[in-house]
């Protein structure tokens, strides 16, 4: 692609370079402050470490979803480093680092490497990225998977690989992909049609490309029926990421508003929420992917896609669009855009206005306070050494819903577990108990743990009835109360 600005080639990659670096350097900081593992964290935590390599192939326990292959990774860090935070969030953070590394070789190749510092900067200094590219999920994983194999689509030339080669090739990343991340299946999607535009007059090797994504089929469909289909319709999921599908058939102005609001936050996701980042980069986006239907018919189907799958499926209650869920997509619509930025800035009347936007938006995106400001969240650790220091032992120790998790995971399963010895065995309450009853049967000086920010505390409302609050301690997203029976 024509680059207006090819003598500064080197300046640009000096720039890219010492962007990924700053990026990994966040990365690092927000990984070293080891946050505790907060309830999902410590849910995926519990069945890697309660399950062998054959039983993480098998739906997972405690509400949670995960592609075997990714599990497998982090067991395998988790048996080499120990069950401590870092070794679990190892393999997100390393994707991470490879996300960026790859999409700048993406949009350097497609773009321009001007171009590509905008997208890029997005990527290394945004919240998402850097959250759960430090935290135990496999979002981060997803978007790394869908970043290499769009890379390996537009570098593996159908039209000049030998036959044998292009089909063990993509053979083996389709499979590894599939089963390490579930979403990939739309990028497979993209990938399988960009080669068949190629090769459509190529009987041969048209046929390879048919045999290859019939294969992939075949793998997702196990897939499918072993793992995701009892998952994707447990009510459960279904409850919890209503408000994130889309209605197929929009039948009200509501209904429409709807699928407005969830469609946008994809692109608040990218570039963040200001009135200015959406604007601008919904002309960026909408001049990228025109820009790519005229002048790049088969690169059009690789990028774009992906996302009308996955809008699809959201419309068929099949996959959520909640915010972090779409991470995956996040290279493709920067691609696009991307695109349009090219287009944008070979207008010299536009140039300069483009440009100064961009920096705004990467100002106003960016997170770079996390260097000078720990990232916390569910900090049990804080309520476990208080009810140290209180001398509260297991039995008298109750733990709430939602923190049984996190508590178990620090209690028998943390290399310091030994740390809260004292404390190990706690009642752990379900989440119909009876508080009044609780309250009134209770015996000792009784202590109750909480992690849910968003609790409402209103078993706490009822146990204040009936006895005496003593000791309290509040921390970010870990609360503990200690009580005794009043004479």
């Amino acid at each position: 692609m024509n680059n207006p600005a090819k003598k500064y080639q080197y300046a640009y990659s000096i720039a890219a370079a010492a962007i990924i670096l700053l990026g990994i350097a966040l990365r690092l900081k927000v990984l070293a402050d080891s946050r505790c593992l907060w309830i999902d964290e410590a849910s995926v935590a519990r069945n890697i470490y309660e399950r062998g390599f054959i039983g993480l192939t098998t739906p997972l326990d405690y509400y949670q979803y995960a592609p075997p292959l990714y599990l497998w990774i982090v067991k395998l860090s988790a048996i080499l480093f120990g069950y401590c935070e870092a070794a679990l969030r190892l393999w997100p953070f390393i994707a991470g680092v490879g996300s960026l590394y790859f999409l700048w070789r993406i949009l350097k190749r497609e773009t321009s490497a001007a171009v590509a510092l905008y997208p890029l900067s997005l990527m290394a200094t945004g919240f998402m990225y850097v959250r759960y590219g430090t935290e135990l999920k496999q979002y981060i994983p997803d978007m790394f998977i869908a970043t290499l194999l769009v890379y390996l689509a537009l570098v593996v030339d159908v039209l000049k690989a030998q036959r044998g080669r292009f089909f063990f090739i993509w053979l083996v990343a389709g499979s590894l992909s599939i089963w390490a991340s579930m979403p990939s299946v739309f990028i497979l999607a993209g990938i399988g049609l960009y080669y068949l535009v190629q090769v459509s007059k190529d009987v041969r090797k048209a046929g390879i490309v048919v045999v290859i994504a019939v294969l992939w089929i075949l793998q997702f469909a196990l897939y499918y029926f072993i793992i995701l289909k009892p998952q994707i319709h447990s009510g459960y999921l279904q409850n919890y990421h209503q408000n994130f599908f889309l209605f197929a058939l929009p039948g009200s102005l509501a209904e429409w508003g709807h699928n407005k609001d969830v469609l946008l936050s994809i692109l608040k996701v990218a570039v963040g929420d200001k009135w200015y980042t959406i604007y601008f980069n919904l002309i960026l986006l909408a001049v990228g992917v025109v820009s790519l239907l005229r002048n790049h018919r088969a690169k059009s189907v690789l990028f774009i896609l992906p996302l009308v799958c996955m809008i699809a499926a959201a419309a068929m209650n099949q996959y959520s669009l909640i915010p972090r869920l779409t991470l995956v997509i996040m290279p493709l619509l920067y691609v696009s855009m991307a695109y349009g930025f090219v287009r944008l800035l070979s207008n010299k009347t536009l140039r300069f206005l483009a440009v100064s936007i961009a920096i705004l938006c990467v100002f106003g995106y960016q997170r770079l306070d996390l260097f000078t400001q720990p990232f916390e969240q569910e900090e049990i650790t804080r309520g476990l050494d208080y009810l140290n220091k209180k001398g509260v032992a297991g039995n008298d120790l109750y733990v709430v819903v939602g923190a049984e998790h996190a508590y178990l995971y620090y209690t028998e399963m943390h290399p310091d577990k030994d740390k809260w010895h004292a404390i190990r065995h706690a009642h752990l309450l379900s989440g119909g108990i009876d508080y009044d009853s609780l309250a009134t049967n209770i015996q000792g000086k009784p202590a109750f743990l909480y992690t849910i920010v968003f609790d409402s505390f209103e078993g706490k409302k009822k146990l204040d009835n009936h006895i005496q609050l003593t000791d309290s301690f509040a921390t970010e997203g870990c609360y503990v109360f200690i009580y005794c029976k009043p004479d």
